[in-house]
């Protein structure tokens, strides 16, 4: 596989990380934000800590050239109660083949914005903001990461995911993209 091409697939694959890459982060005091959004459901505040996100990956990146290996790193989502949310990454690294070359991208960061949940099962993100920074590398050697890593989870304003929410577990369903259905991420609430 030519290596323009290669990066290519790796820049496809890494744009789909954008799918399943649910992390906390803490918005900064100075921060402008929009006015609270009200929150229905108070189950879903708190901090959740990703529980498999290999059914997940495997059904996102698995395509053609590209096939899921492995993912390590902490990755937390966290929810809080006047209506602001984050999203935090703290050294994820996944591993895929492609074309049979092994690459790895690994992604240091948070995502931030607003959240409002209606109380049916359905919580909808707004103003999302990302300070995420991506590493890149192809059988070992580092090459050219993509370069827009904003909005990593996919959370653009009016996007709405269902979830299912108990005491101690937190199902999200991202919402189909391009006529692709993404298969449910689990996580469990850090205590």
């Amino acid at each position: 596989m030519a290596t323009a091409s290669l990066l290519a697939a790796l820049t496809f694959g890494a744009a789909s990380l954008a799918a399943f890459m649910p992390v906390w982060g803490t918005l900064a005091a100075d921060r402008a934000l929009a006015a609270p959004a009200q929150v229905d459901d108070s189950c879903l505040q708190g901090t959740w800590h990703l529980d498999d996100i290999d059914t997940y990956l495997a059904a996102a990146l698995d395509s053609g050239s590209i096939q899921y290996l492995s993912e390590s790193g902490d990755i937390r989502w966290q929810f809080n109660d006047d209506g602001t949310m984050g999203i935090d990454l703290q050294n994820v690294a996944v591993s895929v083949s492609v074309g049979g070359q092994a690459a790895t991208v690994t992604l240091d960061g948070a995502e931030s914005g607003r959240y409002t949940a209606a109380g049916d099962g359905s919580v909808t993100f707004s103003n999302p903001n990302a300070s995420v920074t991506a590493a890149m590398a192809l059988d070992g050697v580092s090459v050219a990461a993509p370069s827009d890593v904003s909005d990593l989870f996919e959370l653009q304003n009016g996007a709405s995911w269902s979830y299912i929410c108990t005491d101690m577990r937190l199902t999200l369903q991202p919402p189909t993209t391009a006529g692709r259905s993404p298969v449910p991420i689990l996580f469990y609430r850090e205590v």
